[in-house]
């Protein structure tokens, strides 16, 4: 990362988070609530889900010149008030079925 951190996707657990290249402390994690069947409630750790790639962009990174990031709705299911309350993670999920 340009900060020199390491952002890392541990994908058997589908689990995404910032390393601090200083003192190796961890500044943020997320849990992908995505898996096979569909999405999981905040909090429930998604034990059947694996993640392939991810990509950690900066905020000014030139591919999302011209396009709309307003965050719309929560990924969770049931997303809590009190986990959320100071941040939110907005993605988008595009899935492909490959059979």
């Amino acid at each position: 990362m340009a900060s020199g951190n390491v952002f890392i996707n541990e994908g058997e657990n589908s689990r995404f988070f910032e390393v601090n290249s200083e003192d190796n402390s961890i500044l943020w994690e997320y849990l992908s609530p995505v898996y096979y069947g569909g999405y999981l409630p905040q909090g429930v750790n998604p034990s059947n889900s694996r993640s392939f790639r991810a990509n950690n962009y900066d905020a000014d990174f030139p591919g999302f010149e011209g396009k709309d990031l307003t965050a719309t709705q929560p990924l969770e299911l049931d997303p809590s008030a009190s986990v959320c309350s100071d941040s939110y993670l907005y993605i988008t999920v595009e899935v492909e079925d490959y059979e």
